[in-house]
């Protein structure tokens, strides 16, 4: 097996598990803009936009899309076109956002889930 890609996740930076409202039928949701690779209005990150960014993605072309398949630009690097084709990035994306888990299920289950795609996640600060 290839060497795994390390990269790191700034929790100061880490946009994750932000707790959901209910609407008058029992529905939780959020409000506002939500997880993003790179949200504009504060600069945090969900934790595939820490890896975007590791793969050498500018800000400018993560930033506001919830989900890699949005990303419009990007090198003919293999990393690159890997993150933005694949399309098995759901899991991830739910363990990121579940406002109901203790911190630290979340990172170990993110850090399990990125290992089987052949990255190596490092939480810290």
């Amino acid at each position: 097996m290839s060497e795994l890609i390390k990269f790191t996740v700034k929790r100061s930076n880490w946009y994750r598990g932000q707790p959901a409202e209910i609407d008058e039928n029992g529905e939780r949701f959020h409000y506002g803009e939500g997880s993003c690779l790179l949200r504009p209005s504060d600069g945090e990150m969900c934790c595939l936009g820490f890896l975007a960014r590791r793969l050498g993605f500018k800000a400018e072309h993560i930033e506001g899309f919830s989900v890699p398949s949005s990303i419009e630009y990007y090198s003919e690097s293999y990393d690159q076109e890997r993150f933005v084709e694949s399309t098995s990035w759901h899991e991830i994306v739910v363990t990121n956002d579940n406002d109901l888990i203790l911190e630290t299920e979340r990172e170990k289950s993110l850090t399990r889930l990125f290992s089987e795609k052949g990255y190596q996640v490092e939480f810290v600060d």
